[in-house]
């Protein structure tokens, strides 16, 4: 009975964090759609897709794939599981895993995602970690997937240059830098 206050503690937690999400379920999954139709306009025409949602949170961008007809994991990063975030995944019947992404390589095939999406997950880590989970993020692409990639801005402007960095080392074609979103776009080549 006490497991089951915590948990019910951790999605009322949730709910009042992401209000607009659960108060207007349908205003949360429009503005995720607005996200797919201005940064991966990819994902709807017609062609079914394997698609990665890195620190998935609430699992709306997964559910919004899934209407889509695409296949769609959520990765809840975090240093520990999320209650509220898994119930929101089974809310909406999305597929998840929990793992905190940048401690070890995630346990995903290599090439098995034609899209890998992250948005605001990477942290104030150092440059090194950000370069691991860059590298990790392609590994799981397949060739001619897009992989991409929004910071929060003061986070993403301080790591612009490991991006750059790594872009150049990559085996990636950059196809779009917006430095007011901190947003990179690349194509897996």
């Amino acid at each position: 009975m006490e497991h089951d206050m915590v948990v019910w503690g951790e999605i009322a937690n949730l709910l009042a964090r992401d209000r607009e999400t659960f108060s207007d379920p349908e205003h949360g999954l429009w503005k995720k759609r607005q996200y797919m139709d201005r940064w991966l306009p990819e994902l709807q025409d017609g062609r079914p897709r394997r698609v990665l949602d890195i620190g998935a949170g609430t699992g709306s961008f997964c559910h919004v794939c899934q209407e889509l007809g695409h296949e769609a994991l959520a990765v809840l990063s975090g240093r520990k599981p999320e209650p509220g975030y898994m119930a929101a995944c089974k809310y909406y019947g999305v597929s998840f895993i929990d793992f905190t992404w940048g401690s070890e390589p995630a346990d995903l095939e290599d090439d098995s995602f034609d899209v890998v999406n992250s948005q605001g997950m990477m942290g104030d880590n150092d440059a090194e970690v950000w370069s691991f989970m860059l590298d990790d993020m392609l590994r799981v692409l397949k060739p001619g997937g897009i992989l991409l990639l929004a910071a929060n801005h003061e986070t993403g402007t301080k790591h612009a240059g490991i991006v750059n960095d790594w872009t150049k080392n990559a085996n990636v074609e950059q196809l779009e830098y917006h430095v007011r979103q901190t947003l990179w776009k690349w194509h897996k080549k």
